[in-house]
């Protein structure tokens, strides 16, 4: 092994750890989590929430392309030469190609970020409206009876 191939797939391994930390982190802030920090003080900031909702939707959808990347790079590393060499297209159908791929990569990752924006967004008003009931409830146990005469 030359090396080249060796240092590219100790890079595809550290770039898969990076990856997996910022999905692991991404992950652990759950819609739970985000109404808690949202609601910190003075009670609830929509704002915080949706900026949070949005964060972690960039991190899963950025930590999902880098680790991609990384396995295609590990991929290359791996595939023999006499493979790598072979060109099925010309250089303008190649260019194509390329172009058409970048681009549907470019749109999906919109697609993914919004759907998961939305989803977490939905999940932290749930949440939101589960603490405010339940708010609601210890409030009302809380007040005085009135008595009757």
């Amino acid at each position: 092994m030359k090396t080249e191939t060796i240092l590219t797939i100790f890079s595809a391994a550290f770039g898969f750890l990076s990856s997996s930390y910022f999905i692991a982190g991404s992950i652990a802030m759950s819609a739970k989590s985000i109404q808690n920090i949202s609601g910190s003080y003075w009670n609830y900031n929509k704002h915080i929430a949706r900026s949070l909702s949005c964060q972690r939707a960039e991190y899963i959808s950025g930590a999902t392309y880098l680790g991609l990347s990384f396995f295609f790079q590990l991929l290359v590393a791996l595939t023999p030469r006499s493979f790598l060499e072979h060109q099925p297209l010309s250089s303008y159908n190649s260019a194509c190609l390329i172009f058409l791929i970048l681009t549907g990569t470019i749109y999906l990752s919109f697609c993914i970020r919004k759907f998961l924006y939305k989803s977490t967004y939905k999940k932290v008003l749930r949440e939101r409206k589960k603490e405010e009931e339940e708010y609601q409830r210890r409030k009302a146990s809380w007040s005085p009876k009135k008595k009757i005469t």
